[in-house]
């Protein structure tokens, strides 16, 4: 049995190679390319492989997925805890990755399928537009509000300068600076642009969502629209590989940090690890569902009243990934407890 830790870079990357049989190492730099791979790895059927999880994994785990009996995906920080090396280089890390293969000690981490990573880089992509154009916003908020009142007095009283009063005015305010006429058109060019960019990714994730059995049941969640659906579906893959509500509650981050010793347990803020996509996500579910929902508002200012705002949104977002696990569990709608 041959067992090769791979540490990855763009353009090459260094393999170590372990034969539990003859105990020979080898240790060598390869570019990521088929040839290379196919020169290295002589038994694929009798041959394993790790590779750390970072941002372009998937670039090497495609290489390797028909080369390879089976590749393992490792946890990049419970891989540290586990072999801290004084002497750090990237022939140390492939061995290490390799040692840990051949004794099964790999912290592993989730691999996704080629379709889910693609659903993932769409709805990360609509994420970074939605972003980006708040920026745009903020930045004709400041502009706007560097105006003397009697240039902006028009516009002091809307609830919304982005509204159809608002971008009227801001298209064709004249009394402007050149300068400042110039950058406001700028920025109304690049949110006409970013708008367009939301519009087309959407039609892409209502697409996803039609063919999304478990998006149309998260739908059923009071707060929980087409888009946060499809982005908690795709994050979490397959419900089954949770083995409770709490391990999703845990993955998401939505967990208070623990202490504990001798007899003494102190509960802080949430952990920092986490999923940060599912545990936006639930959150914003949270700001939504306490306005739909009356069950959820009713909790909402129980805890709110205690402990306040921020502790009342992540305990009613906990209470959401909770029914999110059940409704996915069972394969089975929401549906709002309905008293006597």
């Amino acid at each position: 049995m041959e067992y090769i830790g791979f540490d990855y870079h763009k353009q090459y990357s260094f393999a170590t190679s372990i034969n539990s049989e003859s105990g020979l190492i080898r240790t060598v730099k390869l570019a990521n390319t088929p040839e290379a791979m196919d020169s290295f790895i002589k038994n694929p059927e009798s041959t394993h492989a790790v590779l750390e999880s970072s941002r372009t994994w998937s670039a090497l785990y495609e290489l390797l997925r028909n080369r390879v009996s089976s590749i393992k995906l490792a946890h990049p920080l419970r891989v540290k805890a586990i072999a801290s090396a004084r002497i750090k280089t990237d022939k140390i890390d492939s061995r290490i990755l390799a040692e840990l293969l051949s004794h099964d000690l790999i912290p592993e981490a989730h691999i996704r399928v080629g379709e889910n990573r693609e659903k993932q880089s769409v709805l990360r992509q609509r994420a970074f537009f939605v972003a980006t154009r708040t920026r745009v916003k903020n930045r004709i908020h400041v502009l706007v509000d560097h105006q003397p009142y009697q240039i902006r007095k028009i516009v002091i009283n809307l609830t919304d300068l982005f509204g159809k009063a608002g971008m009227d005015w801001l298209r064709n305010v004249k009394e402007l600076s050149k300068n400042d006429r110039i950058l406001l058109d700028q920025m109304l060019e690049l949110l006409d642009n970013l708008n367009s960019l939301i519009e087309k990714t959407n039609k892409m994730i209502k697409e996803f969502f039609n063919n999304d059995n478990n998006a149309q049941l998260l739908e059923t969640i009071s707060g929980i629209g087409k888009f946060l659906a499809v982005l908690i579906s795709t994050e979490i893959d397959d419900i089954e590989r949770f083995t409770s509500a709490k391990k999703l509650a845990s993955y998401t981050g939505l967990v208070p940090s623990t202490y504990a010793s001798a007899n003494i347990t102190r509960h802080g803020r949430i952990i920092k690890q986490g999923n940060k996509w599912l545990r936006w996500a639930f959150v914003e579910a949270a700001k939504s569902a306490k306005k739909y929902n009356a069950q959820f508002n009713d909790y909402f200012n129980q805890i709110s009243k205690r402990k306040g705002i921020n502790s009342a949104t992540v305990a009613l977002s906990r209470r959401i990934v909770t029914i999110a696990f059940s409704i996915l569990h069972y394969q089975r709608p929401f549906e709002i407890y309905k008293t006597s």
